[in-house]
């Protein structure tokens, strides 16, 4: 479980591992659909929507089958290859600090 570190460190996070490559601002939505790397064998569209990231904290599970029950679980679970942000490097609290800038938006 992560817990709370330094509120809004994690706005930084976004510009450094490319997170607004997909998620830019306002809507934090590209609006275009991609491939991540979180499809199953048994998925036939291969690409997902791209979901916004406004009130994301509230709106789990995540992905587009729901198999992410936490926002940490996408990028300590469901990413080991970074095709869903560069995050395999970050350290806990970089993580923590990401989660609680999502939680404001």
């Amino acid at each position: 479980m992560f817990f709370r570190t330094r509120t809004n460190e994690g706005k930084e996070i976004p510009l450094k591992d490319r997170c607004d490559t997909c998620h830019p601002g306002p809507y934090f939505t590209n609006r275009k659909p991609a491939e991540v790397g979180t499809q199953f064998p048994m998925d036939t569209h291969g690409r997902f929507d791209v979901p916004h990231l406004n009130n994301i904290y509230e709106t789990a599970p995540y992905l587009h089958d729901g198999s992410a029950n936490t926002l940490e679980e996408i990028w300590t679970l469901f990413n080991p290859d970074d095709r869903h942000g560069v995050t395999n490097d970050m350290t806990k609290d970089q993580l923590n600090d990401l989660i609680e800038y999502l939680k404001i938006l």
